[in-house]
């Protein structure tokens, strides 16, 4: 059993469970003294860019600063709650996939605070939800946020 988390991710997708997540998840680490660390991915898997055949430098580009700002309200507001180490990192990829081999942390993350479902809800039908995806292939604690 853990007695005190160190580094607590969080994954935020824009959807109202990775919200509650995010509280959930400043608060634990407030609790803890830890490391907060806001992972937000683009997904640029095969089938999240199906339908574009071809995506430029520049799409790519302004993708990343919209996520950028959007974090970095997260990170204020964690900030704002008293937290004094909070990091955001922004990834291309493949979401569950990225979440699970997370290795940006000095340490090894040892609490990954994850909404119960997220924005895809396609994806859930076809593919498996991110979710349930972390909570099987991830090699710390994981704790669901409804």
């Amino acid at each position: 059993m853990i007695d005190r988390y160190k580094n607590i991710l969080v994954p935020m997708d824009g959807s109202k469970q990775s919200e509650n997540a995010f509280e959930e998840a400043v608060a634990v680490a407030k609790r803890n003294d830890a490391t907060l660390y806001i992972l937000h991915i683009i997904d640029n898997s095969s089938n999240y860019w199906s339908q574009l055949t071809l995506y430029t430098q520049e799409v790519m580009s302004d993708l990343k600063q919209n996520a950028e700002e959007e974090m970095n309200k997260y990170v204020a507001k964690a900030m704002q709650s008293g937290l004094t180490s909070v990091k955001c990192i922004i990834e291309f990829g493949v979401p569950k996939s990225t979440i699970v081999n997370f290795d940006e942390a000095d340490e090894p993350i040892d609490l990954i605070m994850i909404g119960a479902t997220g924005l895809n809800a396609m994806g859930r039908v076809f593919i498996g939800s991110t979710t349930s995806y972390v909570v099987t292939h991830s090699k710390c604690n994981v704790m669901v946020v409804k």
